[in-house]
């Protein structure tokens, strides 16, 4: 299966890092855009997440440093999407909630993802994964909820009914029915192509 992912780096080494663990992978980065920083993080940055291993009945504990990225910068225009799913021919396009909430630019960015994905006739699944302190600087839960109910589509990847209800959906969303599936092409085998929208 060959995968890329569309995502913004810092233009440094941790980016060049991140870009060189991306391609052990296996995984193109060629539609990576590479963004102008200033050596200290003021411009754009490289985001960080740090999770400490839970022990005992204590669980994991997650710290997201990820203001300011080169990706919550990132507009449609970053991102050549004509290209992407038209040209290149992308089957699957996966992004959630969490890029979503990065920032108020990155909501607008994915919406405008997805809806030319869907204008190419591309799969796009989208992980609820509500998390209420990211979306609170921009908007709280009235932000989020809008913000994720416009991108859930048919085939939703998410953990139960809990994250629809955070967001205000009030009854579970069903999968493609299968007759769907079974005249889309991509879902009869391997994908030709996979496209995920951040790292």
């Amino acid at each position: 299966m060959n995968t890329g992912i569309i995502t913004a780096f810092a233009d440094n080494e941790v980016g060049m890092l991140m870009e060189d663990f991306i391609n052990q992978g296996g995984v193109d980065t060629s539609l990576i855009k590479w963004m102008k920083t200033d050596g200290i993080g003021r411009i754009c940055r490289n985001g960080l997440n740090f999770t400490e291993r839970g022990f005992g009945i204590r669980g994991a504990v997650g710290c997201s440093d990820r203001a300011n990225t080169a990706i919550s910068k990132a507009t449609p225009e970053d991102f050549d999407f004509d290209y992407i799913f038209g040209e290149l021919g992308a089957r699957w396009l996966h992004t959630g909630g969490i890029y979503a909430a990065l920032s108020e630019q990155s909501c607008e960015t994915v919406l405008a993802a997805i809806k030319a994905a869907k204008k190419y006739g591309t799969i796009v699944s989208y992980d609820l994964n509500y998390r209420p302190s990211m979306w609170s600087a921009i908007g709280g839960t009235a932000k989020g909820s809008n913000c994720n109910a416009i991108c859930v589509l048919p085939l939703i990847l998410s953990p139960g009914c809990v994250s629809m209800l955070r967001i205000g959906i009030r009854r579970p969303i069903l999968p493609v029915p299968r007759t769907e599936c079974e005249r889309s092409k991509p879902l009869r085998g391997i994908c030709s192509r996979l496209i995920w929208s951040y790292i």
